[in-house]
């Protein structure tokens, strides 16, 4: 198995071209970067990054109202040294907590490097009200809190235990991040030496499988995952990311440090209504971003479609793109697209910018007919798996045919391994479903102040991620075998006969479904499962359309209230669903809404209870269908 030392300090990518534009050579060390340890490291390697040529060097780049900023790399390293030495000047030391309360912004990304520059350590998070901002304040001890606005101020402003209050926005009476930085810039503090297993961060986790948990995570276990992925996804100094994921997430930090790492400019969304207008006037080359994304943008394509040419058109590309995958891979090798398909790849380049090359997606498994429509039309899949204890990865890579439906192979450097649910001891082998361990440098230091779940979770440097999956083969190299994730053990429940059932792996097959948005199957002890579904209201439309049924536009959850349209969607789903064996739900209902705050948190996970809660009746009718039937 390749060792992390292997692929870095090594080629990031294969230079085909050794100058730019304007024949200025490209220096060596563009393409072939240090070994890091630590965030100091990386903010020391940021001022390597000199404009050269036609490449500006530009770190950071953003626009409010119409305005635009940009940060030169040595601008962002001078402001992260600045920010450290202020923190000093403020009397805190090496290992206090600072907590960050905001939205992903420019400024997020600096103070975090500064925070970590001194040796001190970011929590960060973003709060909605007052007892969970106070409480986060409480657990981690913070004794600075850096809030992004007036909204987030108000909220823990009364905190007594708070020795400094700064915002990143302009408050009245309240120190700006711009004042930290005239105190940083006249300091002459010395700033103090970070180790490889220094805390860098407490990230509380969002709550899927029950109350927050505070991970603590080291320098390194950050440019661990970051230098394991860099040269998977061959991104380099060239690229330019769109960055619009929650800041506070682990998964949008590693993007942006490997964008830092290889001198890539990150392109800051200001809300998520703009990605489209972004993508189309900032042309990205790389994006990472969740899965209900991609399929936003997806989504978007079909339209655009659907606007320049006929239903039979869209019908047929749908088959083509998404089940034909001999096809597929005939029209990759040959070249010879059929000219129907020629309309939806201008379709996807026109949308996504035009230079959109990389498309990263992590925090949940991408749908298959996405990943076979997005690598019909030419784009490099990169799909990642891990948890926030791993920061976050454990497995991912750039996907072919050969691999599209797994999340690729464990990265350099760590070790997996699937152990029996009943029998922790027990390693099973290839395509056995069980329990994913991680062992590697990625790994969490622990929980903050919860010893005894952290020696339930880390055991001889083996993390319990607590999610089912197999691996497809059992080389030696490690990077011959893929990971397919099937559940989490968690979530597992049994009948009311004792039958085992993985309910992530239903809910994957009905969720591969276009018309289904999302899928919750329960049926713990009864006698069969049932399934709630939150539908595509734009295919419910559709099926409405087709139907000749006429409904409210401004209102398509409406339809749910249409027994003909629910009954043609209800088999529909049967339809799709009689195609694989196994156990499938005897009975469905539909439900109208699931966003952030209402069965899905933060990080637009679902929460299982909480839509059992959210919808009793529905699932009252499903029990009492279900165990009346049997």
């Amino acid at each position: 198995m390749p060792k992390l030392a292997d692929i870095v300090g090594g080629s990031l990518k294969s230079i085909k071209n050794t100058f730019f534009r304007d024949n200025t050579p490209i220096p060596d060390y563009y393409y072939h970067r240090p070994k890091l340890e630590t965030i100091q490291d990386l903010i020391q390697s940021l001022k390597d990054w000199k404009p050269i040529g036609d490449y500006r060097a530009v770190a950071i780049s953003s626009k409010d109202k119409k305005k635009r900023e940009e940060l030169t790399f040595s601008e962002l390293a001078e402001r992260a040294e600045a920010y450290s030495r202020a923190f000093l000047e403020l009397g805190l030391n090496p290992g206090d907590r600072i907590a960050i309360y905001s939205k992903n912004n420019p400024r997020w990304f600096e103070l975090s490097l500064g925070i970590n520059n001194a040796v001190m350590v970011d929590v960060p998070k973003e709060v909605t009200n007052a007892e969970d901002a106070n409480k986060f304040l409480k657990h981690s001890g913070a004794r600075i809190v850096i809030v992004e606005d007036k909204k987030t101020y108000d909220l823990i402003k009364k905190t007594k235990r708070l020795e400094h209050i700064i915002s990143i926005q302009k408050i009245d009476g309240v120190m700006n991040v711009d004042d930290l930085l005239k105190i940083g810039r006249e300091s002459k503090k010395v700033i103090p030496k970070a180790e490889k297993n220094s805390l860098a961060s407490i990230i509380y986790t969002s709550g899927t499988t029950g109350p927050p948990k505070g991970v603590m995570h080291s320098h390194n276990a950050y440019l661990y995952d970051m230098q394991a992925i860099v040269p998977i996804v061959g991104v380099n100094f060239k690229d330019k990311f769109l960055s619009f994921m929650p800041a506070w997430h682990v998964y949008e930090r590693l993007a942006k440090y490997a964008a830092a790492y290889v001198g890539a400019e990150t392109f800051y969304n200001a809300s998520l209504h703009k990605v489209i207008v972004d993508l189309l006037l900032e042309k990205p080359t790389a994006m990472a971003c969740v899965p209900k994304m991609w399929e936003m943008l997806y989504n978007r394509i079909i339209d655009k479609v659907r606007k320049i040419s006929n239903e039979g058109t869209v019908e047929w590309i749908e088959k083509a793109v998404e089940i034909d995958v001999e096809n597929m891979k005939l029209y990759r090798e040959s070249r010879k697209i059929p000219r129907k398909l020629k309309v939806v790849y201008w379709t996807v380049d026109k949308i996504l910018g035009g230079r959109l090359e990389h498309i990263i997606s992590g925090g949940a498994a991408l749908r298959e007919y996405l990943k076979y429509f997005f690598y019909a039309a030419g784009k490099k899949i990169a799909e990642g798996y891990g948890t926030t204890e791993t920061a976050p990865l454990i497995a991912g890579g750039v996907q072919n045919l050969d691999n599209l439906l797994t999340v690729s192979s464990v990265i350099p450097g760590s070790q997996i391994q699937i152990r029996d649910p009943r029998n922790k001891n027990k390693i099973l082998g290839k395509n056995q479903v069980g329990v994913i361990w991680n062992k590697g440098d990625n790994n969490m230091l622990g929980y903050w102040k919860n010893a005894r779940l952290t020696k339930r979770k880390l055991v001889d440097g083996w993390y319990n991620t607590g999610d089912l999956g197999y691996l497809d083969n059992d080389d030696v190299d490690a990077r011959k075998n893929n990971l397919v994730i099937t559940g989490r053990k968690d979530d597992d429940f049994s009948l009311g006969n004792g039958e085992l059932i993985h309910p992530r792996t239903i809910e994957q097959k009905l969720e591969n479904m276009k018309l289904v948005d999302t899928a919750v199957v329960l049926g713990k002890d009864w006698y069969g499962i049932g399934a709630l579904i939150l539908p595509n209201f734009g295919v419910l439309e559709g099926i409405a359309q087709n139907m000749h049924i006429k409904y409210d536009h401004a209102k398509p959850a409406s339809l749910l209230d249409n027994e003909a349209v629910v009954s043609t969607a209800y088999n529909k789903i049967r339809d799709h669903m009689s195609k694989f064996d196994g156990l499938k739900p005897k009975r469905y209902r539909f439900i109208r809404k699931l966003d952030v705050g209402y069965g899905l948190n933060a990080a637009r996970k679902l929460q299982r209870k909480k839509v059992v809660e959210l919808y009793p009746n529905q699932v009252g009718e499903l029990y009492e269908e279900i165990n009346r039937a049997a």
